[in-house]
């Protein structure tokens, strides 16, 4: 049993002596992932996370009575949140949020090791595509200067004049102009620009969107967002409850206006 002992001791140390010697390089890749967990932590961009709530109503706003005990404590609303979500993850409404933020338009600084987005800035870019064509990401570098604005792309760079003024690059003509609702926290006149496809733009923003119950059997809805840019979350989302009390609001008009029309016709 001893001799057992021994041999296997011996047989554990000739083990070991095999990796020992490549201790420099287990300590070098040990060093070498610290470091790199280390810079991506550091320079990764954060996400934040944006939520807001909103509560649902019903359209019936009359009374009725619990058909048994049981449901007097439970939600016996008629609203479908299921209904309700997908309205608000409807490419219709998302395609009015992207339009009136200009989400099609993306800006950024240039930083010491990324690039940084910026939500409010003293330029305004705004595509003037008449129809929602298919065509690549575009980007380009451009300055604001006292008479116009230098704008630069990888094959080459050129000056407009005024500060209202549309250009074109390639075939894509866009509309550069003051932004009227700069709030001056960002005084940089050079900007990295990127403009997409406005379908696009809606269907990335609908996948990006979260939207659930506040919790069982409720009637509120939160609405969550995650984004490098706190500013750019609030906006859509804020715009996003907007356009859906305003689709709300036109629908009771529309039921109003045909509950009214068909009265009228039987008086008639």
């Amino acid at each position: 049993m001893k001799l057992q002992n021994i041999q296997s001791q011996v047989n554990i140390k000739k083990e070991l002596s095999k990796y020992t010697s490549f201790w420099k390089l287990f300590l070098l890749s040990i060093l070498i992932c610290l470091s790199a967990t280390y810079f991506y932590v550091k320079y990764k961009s954060p996400v934040y996370q944006t939520e807001s709530k909103i509560k649902i109503l019903s359209n019936d706003n009359s009374i009725k009575l619990p058909a048994d005990f049981n449901s007097v404590f439970s939600n016996n609303s008629d609203i479908k949140l299921e209904n309700e979500i997908a309205t608000l993850k409807s490419i219709r409404l998302m395609n009015l949020v992207v339009s009136d933020l200009n989400l099609t338009t993306s800006y950024f600084t240039e930083g010491k090791i990324r690039n940084v987005e910026l939500w409010n800035i003293p330029i305004k870019i705004t595509s003037v595509e008449k129809i929602d064509t298919i065509f690549p990401k575009l980007s380009f570098k451009i300055k604001s200067e006292q008479d116009g604005y230098t704008i630069s792309t990888t094959q080459s760079s050129f000056k407009v004049k005024g500060s209202r003024v549309k250009t074109k690059i390639g075939n894509h003509e866009f509309l550069i102009e003051p932004n009227p609702v700069f709030n001056r926290k960002n005084q940089k006149t050079e900007f990295y620009v990127e403009l997409k496809n406005s379908s696009n733009t809606a269907e990335s923003l609908i996948k990006s969107i979260r939207i659930e119950p506040y919790g069982k059997q409720s009637d509120i809805l939160s609405i969550i967002l995650q984004d490098v840019n706190v500013d750019k979350s609030k906006a859509i989302i804020d715009e996003i409850v907007q356009k859906f009390n305003e689709d709300g609001i036109n629908d009771r008009q529309l039921i109003s206006k045909r509950t009214i029309e068909f009265i009228d016709d039987r008086f008639n």
